[in-house]
């Protein structure tokens, strides 16, 4: 299958939906001074082929969560055990799960409304089996994150 060429039409629409997801295709299009119908087509192509995806982004501090804390837990065996990808999984606290390339560390971003939920969550991963150490930074101000990303502009077509 061949794969279509990203256009600077996809990225300026990509850079408009990023910064307000509800700009309508109108809108888009005039600032583009191109066609609604095409703007509507690229939208349509993009989320058709998973480039993009429309997602309602929760504003964590709304609801309280306002201590962020990156969390690092080092494991006896190079597996991440089903207790730990459970309870990583079924906690409204975990916002991001990954497993560090060829070693033994797993890295969490956590959200927590108060630092005894934040104990607690420690205690529960220390007590995990094969958990042999953990070190957390709690972070004071994010400045860029993940939902706010997008490729470079060299990364699009000229075309």
């Amino acid at each position: 299958m061949k794969q279509k060429v990203l256009t600077k039409i996809d990225y300026q629409i990509i850079k408009h939906l990023n910064k307000n997801a509800l700009t309508s295709n109108n809108q888009i299009a005039k600032e583009l001074n191109v066609s609604q119908k095409t703007i509507k087509a690229h939208v349509d192509w993009l989320i058709k082929n998973k480039v993009i995806r429309p997602v309602a982004i929760v504003n964590s501090e709304f609801f309280g969560y306002n201590i962020i804390v990156d969390v690092f837990i080092w494991t006896k065996k190079q597996v991440i055990n089903d207790e730990i990808k459970e309870l990583c999984t079924n906690s409204s606290n975990v916002v991001y799960f990954s497993k560090h390339w060829s070693n033994e560390t797993i890295s969490l971003q956590t959200k927590f409304k108060t630092f005894n939920e934040l104990t607690i969550f420690l205690e529960e991963i220390r007590a995990l089996e094969n958990v042999e150490r953990i070190k957390y930074s709690i972070i004071p101000k994010v400045f860029f994150d993940n939902d706010s990303w997008i490729p470079s502009e060299n990364d699009f077509s000229n075309k």
